[in-house]
């Protein structure tokens, strides 16, 4: 697994492992990035169809991401930052998509 330092915007630094796809990025912007309000720490937000059809699907990625934070804090976090997983449901269309997205960029997740 590759592994890369992450900067909070608090100016603390991390280290992300790579393999975590389901959980996204774990970058935020370093403290020069003060002037716009950046992504919260610790919050990760996961898309996918929760309801309709799809959901199964959807379901099964919120939950094999939610397995992945449960451990990840039960480590400790990342440099003692306690992760918390945002569901968000797009219903498997593309317009359910734009607005998890919008949901996911108002709660400033990552």
């Amino acid at each position: 697994m590759e592994r890369r330092k992450v900067r909070f915007s608090s100016g603390a630094t991390a280290v992300a492992v790579s393999g975590l796809s389901a959980l996204g990025v774990l970058a935020a912007p370093s403290a020069g990035a003060a002037q716009s309000k950046g992504p919260v720490p610790g919050l990760i937000a996961v898309e996918g169809p929760m309801t309709g059809a799809q959901a199964s699907t959807g379901i099964d990625m919120a939950d094999g991401a939610q397995l992945a934070v449960a451990q990840i804090n039960a480590a400790g976090g990342v440099d003692g930052v306690q992760l918390k997983l945002l569901k968000l449901d797009d219903k498997a269309t593309a317009a359910g998509g734009v607005a998890a997205e919008r949901k996911a960029v108002a709660a400033h997740a990552f």
